[in-house]
């Protein structure tokens, strides 16, 4: 009964800090909007992304020491790209490089479901330059290279982003 007591004990302290360890800001705060494509190589053609189109994004900056690195995700109709902050300014405010995955029509990652991720650079412009959990509207004018996975394929863009309630 004493070994039974012991483990309920240990199993109840190892869960609560365990299985109930979290973010300071949990769930993470993200700002949704979209983003308007105002320029693209001539490798983008491939993927038939252009000049104009619309893409619904995600900006998730981090706000906190214990939170994921930041990330901007552009969501598309059937498909979804994520930039994760590599190097760089801690809010992607500026340059770096990321690691980058996404999901395509059939609901899987490429290149490989357990190694779905690659490399490129961004450049962003992001206003206000500091991003707390208070702030109200976002803008971002920024470029990323190896625009889902093509060697090359650099898209510009604009985008605006509001809290996500």
């Amino acid at each position: 009964m004493r070994r039974l007591a012991t483990f309920s004990a240990g199993f109840a302290l190892l869960t609560g800090s365990v299985l109930f360890a979290h973010a300071a800001n949990s769930p993470l705060i993200v700002w949704q909007g979209s983003v308007t494509v105002t320029a693209t190589t001539a490798a983008c053609d491939a993927i038939g992304v252009s000049t104009g189109d619309l893409i619904t994004s995600v900006y998730r900056p981090r706000l906190v020491a214990d939170e994921p690195s930041s990330a901007v995700t552009f969501i598309l109709g059937r498909a979804a790209h994520i930039f994760y902050r590599k190097t760089g300014p801690d809010q992607m405010t500026g340059n770096g490089d990321f690691t980058g995955q996404f999901i395509n029509s059939r609901g899987t990652s490429i290149p490989n479901s357990q190694t779905a991720s690659f490399t490129g650079q961004y450049k962003f412009t992001v206003k206000p330059a500091t991003i707390t959990a208070a702030t109200k509207s976002i803008t971002i004018t920024g470029q990323v290279n190896s625009y889902f996975n093509v060697s090359g394929c650099t898209v510009k863009f604009v985008g605006a982003y509001q809290p996500r309630p």
